[in-house]
């Protein structure tokens, strides 16, 4: 028991040091990046279609709305793609001019998100050489497309990527732990783009590239818009590159029950679609458990002292993440007490989710649930009517 319990110790606090030291050097490229300026040559720029999705209305679609039309980037039109023509978005999306709408209908054989994006992208017209995406639960900043170009069109053979940010409702419990859980993959990317993935809500690539890798391919049975952009992106040896302005946010509150669905969505696409990164999650997380229960029943002193000095590395990784979305926001980005507080909290939820991971492949979005059986293998179990 006590060579069991220093060997744990020793991997954690090594894993520990390993992600410190690659949160630092997250912090450095992603501080100079936002010194970039995103102005381009107005005469040269490429045809975008911006692509948002939709299912059901959300809280705070107005506002969100209106970033989608105030973008500095110049040449670019929105489309919006919703389920049906009972959609309750679908009152608000038509208010909001020079914007074209998709009918997409129920998906069959894949995500309804999937469905909906390879509808749009059939008929999006051919003038348009870029396709960016955005969710219909983020805002964005006026900067958030010119940022994704100007990267894009350093790396044309490549994708680009954003990612998302959450502040939640104060009076949320569950909108906290969901930020403080969201927020830790946030320096997950590398500015080499190595290991990079896209994430759906901010995201963009020539059209040439989208056919070139054979996106709509490994979209046919996929549930993930974005980790199956990722796998044939991959697949023929490009990067994902990731754009620091890029990031969404997302204000809004959930529940408990929807906070475990939407975790364990998160948490099974990530087995499906990137393996490796979910068995490193899992295998860190049954080594962290298996050491609090050994410390707390036998050795209760040196525990102690190990538990402060693992959340003093949690607490300084959380506090570089606030510090970079602080800046790049010009205003607060979180709570560093709740940062701290919460850590340990998620990663005992992080447990019980992982362990759900293995024994069902059942997850619910937007009132749709699914059951997965593969990276492009799904069974629609039941849908909610709009």
């Amino acid at each position: 028991m006590t060579i069991l319990w220093y060997v744990l110790t020793f991997l954690l606090v090594i894993e520990a040091l390993i992600t410190t030291l690659g949160t630092i050097r997250f912090r450095r490229f992603f501080l100079s990046r936002l010194s970039i300026n995103n102005q381009q040559q107005q005469d040269q720029l490429p045809r975008v279609a911006l692509l948002v999705p939709f299912r059901g209305l959300e809280t705070n679609l107005q506002r969100n709305g209106k970033s989608w039309f105030q973008q500095s980037y110049p040449n670019y039109h929105v489309f919006f793609i919703v389920e049906s023509s009972e959609d309750p978005s679908l009152p608000v999306l038509t208010t909001f001019q020079n914007a074209t709408v998709f009918v997409a209908g129920t998906a069959t054989d894949c995500g309804q998100k999937v469905h909906n994006l390879k509808f749009a992208i059939e008929r999006v017209p051919q003038e348009f050489e870029i396709f960016a995406f955005a969710d219909s639960d983020g805002r964005i900043g006026n900067e958030w497309l010119s940022s994704l170009i100007r990267e894009l069109r350093t790396h044309p053979q490549d994708a680009v990527t954003g990612y998302r940010w959450f502040f939640p409702e104060k009076s949320s419990l569950f909108s906290h732990f969901r930020a403080v859980w969201n927020s830790a993959v946030l320096t997950l990317f590398s500015e080499s783009g190595k290991g990079n993935f896209a994430w759906g809500g901010a995201m963009a690539l020539f059209r040439k590239t989208f056919e070139e890798t054979r996106v709509a391919s490994f979209w046919a049975g996929s549930l993930s818009d974005d980790l199956g952009l990722t796998r044939a992106i991959r697949s023929a040896g490009r990067k994902i590159r990731f754009v620091p302005q890029a990031i969404a946010i997302t204000e809004d509150a959930i529940s408990g029950p929807d906070f475990f669905s939407w975790i364990a969505r998160q948490l099974l696409i990530t087995k499906l679609y990137h393996p490796v990164l979910w068995a490193a999650t899992f295998a860190y997380h049954i080594i962290w458990i298996l050491w609090m229960i050994l410390g707390a029943i036998v050795f209760p002193f040196q525990f102690l002292v190990g538990f402060v000095l693992l959340q003093l590395f949690q607490g300084t990784k959380a506090e570089i993440r606030l510090e970079c979305m602080s800046k790049l926001l010009n205003r607060k980005a979180g709570s560093r007490v709740l940062s701290w507080i919460l850590s340990p909290v998620m990663s005992l939820i992080n447990v019980l989710v992982l362990l759900g991971n293995v024994f069902t492949r059942t997850v619910s979005w937007r009132g749709i649930r699914y059951r997965v059986k593969g990276p492009n293998s799904l069974l629609i179990l039941s849908r909610m009517k709009l």
